[in-house]
């Protein structure tokens, strides 16, 4: 393989303008979709921040044309992270969190059958997203896999964190989110590749998502 053609496969790793339009409206697409499902405002202070994150990294990829990682070595990553987030689910599921979560951002409690079927189907779609997105070149369709990236691996890391200590007692989905303070800062590097992204993308995220937690959450 001679030295245009390495250029070229790196090239095919790129975000494109197409990519970005798209990617784009599948974003605005989710974020009604996720306002609509809302109870009160908990998928507004939690899934919207992750969903902005997803879309910044996205773009931080597209303006600095970073390569999309090398499948052969990015999806174990996402793999355990996505093992991660079936732990994670068993405990909120059997801990109460569909109670607590809409309840504690001025909503109703969540249907436990809506609640699987939406987190089931949400893993599908990331899964799905991927396999397309990393390996057939349908670019666009990585937003939900980088959606899970922000929200179901460093968003989980941090809002559980922040009601652990906004409530000081435990609260459901804890202990396996923990997992996420390991896997998130080394999955967003092997993603955007350079430590500076990863920091500034995790600064950002913190700095509008604690606030939000904090300020809508029903004392």
């Amino acid at each position: 393989m001679d030295f245009k053609d390495q250029l070229n496969i790196r090239d095919d790793r790129k975000i494109t303008q197409l990519d970005m339009v798209i990617a784009s409206i599948i974003t605005i697409i989710m974020g009604f979709f996720f306002t609509y499902l809302s109870h009160g405002k908990s998928l507004l202070v939690t899934f919207l921040p992750g969903l902005a994150c997803a879309w910044s990294i996205y773009l931080l990829m597209f303006v600095k044309k970073i390569s999309l990682p090398q499948t052969e070595k990015f999806t174990p990553l996402f793999l355990i992270a996505l093992a991660a987030q079936f732990l994670h689910f068993a405990e909120e599921h059997q801990t109460g969190f569909i109670s607590f979560f809409g309840i504690h951002y001025g909503g109703a409690p969540y249907d436990d059958n809506i609640f699987t079927w939406f987190n089931m189907a949400s893993y599908a779609i990331f899964t799905l997203g991927y396999v397309f997105g990393m390996y057939f070149g349908k670019r666009f369709l990585l937003i939900p896999a980088f959606f899970f990236i922000c929200a179901g691996v460093l968003g989980n890391a941090i809002w559980h964190v922040v009601w652990f200590f906004e409530t000081g007692q435990y609260q459901p989905g804890l202990y396996t989110a923990l997992l996420y303070l390991i896997i998130a800062s080394y999955l967003l590097y092997k993603l955007l590749g350079e430590k500076k992204y990863v920091v500034r993308v995790i600064v950002a995220f913190i700095s509008v998502l604690v606030p939000l937690l904090l300020t809508f959450s029903i004392k």
